[in-house]
């Protein structure tokens, strides 16, 4: 990290202004050749995209859920196409992204809840 020191401009802004007015997106390019191509971007959720996962965390038909669907939920909210910048899946491709190999999805999730300051407990250690 750079230690930057604030200026004039800064000093005269308010602490909730310099918060507020932030620049804190963190983004990792993360290799996925298993899948058969190069990069995916990763990027820190969101508060909004946070309460989203949670939300899709509760509610699953049969109440539980396993770790690789909220891998598959963490992917479909934090990882973008490195070229484009844009959102690299849809809602409507988790059950496509469930039917391929763990490792990547579990891979890219781990790097986004590690930008956004999340770990997720793994299922042995949730039953101990």
């Amino acid at each position: 990290m750079v230690d930057e020191k604030p200026t004039k401009t800064d000093s005269a802004m308010s602490l909730r202004d310099r918060i507020l007015n932030a620049t804190d997106t963190r983004e990792e390019l993360v290799d996925v050749s298993e899948w058969g191509w190069g990069t995916v971007l990763c990027r820190n959720l969101t508060g909004l995209e946070r309460a989203a996962l949670s939300k899709l965390s509760t509610f699953r038909v049969d109440g539980k859920m396993t770790s690789k669907q909220t891998a598959a939920d963490t992917c479909i909210l934090g990882c973008y196409d490195p070229a484009t910048k844009q959102k690299l899946f849809k809602e409507t491709d988790r059950e496509a992204l469930l039917m391929h190999n763990a490792a990547p999805l579990d891979k890219l999730a781990g790097v986004i809840n590690e930008l956004s300051g999340m770990s997720i407990e793994s299922e042995d250690e949730i039953k101990n």
